[in-house]
């Protein structure tokens, strides 16, 4: 796993640098102006984004210019898996009580960007969670009494984390970006929300079903796109490093995250986008004591702290609109839709099925 996430990350930036030293030496390309309006028209900055919905470093703003959006995401996961193999539901009874069947977690996310100088800008983003499992239980004698097959039915919801970005564009050139980003996410999402369990209605929820991580996190990244006529391609690489313990007394493991993606002009208003996503997730360390007790590690997986952490490749595909008229110029819209082709999951827990993101921006003086 260290090594593979190693080749991530250094593949992605000696790409990235490689890039840049090539086109860098082409004198054709013109210079981003220094005023903000020549520099929006060159599309180097504002809201004339070449990425798909589920990038959001890929751009910056001029000096004084805001950009406010909003973005909804909903993963579906359904199923279990060990390793790279389903697990079944009888399998998983050998072990525990219970059986996760579906779960879908919901975000709305807020972003509010400001361009402090032409090449670095602040962005600023929360959000609010909602997540919904329901878990299926068979047949069984409980003290000397039948007990029928059930299903059990949960939900939270409640605040994310803010995550505070810097980003800034190395790239003096109008047809490609260097950016590098460094974010601090800090911990105003829940590690406490309640729900049902097996024990009441007012129980400590899994560690999948919080809407927050608990810890402080930085967050670095580089993120290089190329333009050309009607074509854009970029790639990405970002790390989420948990600093710190949270106060129910564990951690959630750290993330790497690359993409690779590319758009493709098909109407002045309209671009299709293609994107791979490679993600790793380490293991949870700690325990909330509250949420690994005996009871609830013999009967529910998803209570387990080791059974968090994987290894994943996604595949997504979208639309981007952005009408080029008076009233429309700054206002853009995205869709995308992936499913995963590779899953290696520290099991049992639930495989992802398929995520939808729609993000709407609009940016203003």
């Amino acid at each position: 796993m260290n090594l593979y996430r190693k080749i991530i990350l250094l593949s992605s930036i000696c790409l990235s640098v490689q890039c840049y030293g090539q086109v860098v030496p082409d004198t054709q390309l013109p210079k981003i102006p220094a005023t903000a309006a020549a520099c929006c028209n060159n599309g180097s900055c504002c809201t004339g984004t070449e990425t798909p919905a589920g990038i959001m470093t890929d751009h910056i703003h001029s000096k004084g210019e805001w950009m406010v959006s909003y973005t909804y995401m909903n993963m579906l996961m359904n199923g279990n898996q060990t390793g790279t193999s389903k697990t079944s539901d009888a399998e998983i009874y050998n072990t525990y009580m219970m059986a996760p069947q579906t779960m879908t977690m919901q975000m709305h996310m807020l972003m509010l960007m400001y361009g402090i100088t032409d090449r670095l800008t602040i962005m600023v983003m929360g959000g609010y969670n909602y997540c919904s499992m329901d878990m299926d239980m068979p047949a069984m004698i409980m003290n000397g009494a039948p007990m029928p097959a059930s299903t059990m039915y949960c939900t939270t919801s409640a605040l994310a984390d803010t995550r505070i970005y810097g980003l800034y564009n190395f790239s003096r050139r109008a047809r490609y970006k260097l950016i590098g980003s460094l974010a601090v996410s800090l911990p105003t999402g829940s590690v406490t929300c309640k729900g049902t369990t097996m024990l009441g209605t007012n129980e400590r929820m899994a560690y999948c079903m919080q809407s927050g991580t608990g810890s402080v996190s930085v967050m670095p990244g580089v993120t290089y796109v190329r333009r050309y006529e009607k074509l854009a391609l970029g790639t990405e690489a970002l790390a989420d490093i948990k600093l710190n313990d949270n106060k129910a007394g564990y951690r959630f493991g750290n993330e790497y995250r690359e993409n690779v993606w590319a758009e493709y002009r098909f109407l002045n208003f309209l671009g299709g986008t293609l994107r791979a996503e490679g993600v790793q997730t380490d293991k949870i360390s700690g325990t909330d004591k509250e949420i690994s007790t005996p009871i609830n590690e013999m009967s529910d997986p998803t209570m387990v702290s080791s059974h968090y952490g994987a290894a994943r490749c996604n595949i997504y595909a979208g639309l981007s609109f952005h009408l080029k008229k008076k009233f429309t110029e700054r206002l853009r819209v995205q869709l995308e839709f992936g499913m995963p082709v590779y899953q290696n999951l520290n099991g049992p827990q639930m495989s992802q099925q398929a995520n939808i993101l729609a993000g709407i921006m609009y940016g203003f003086k």
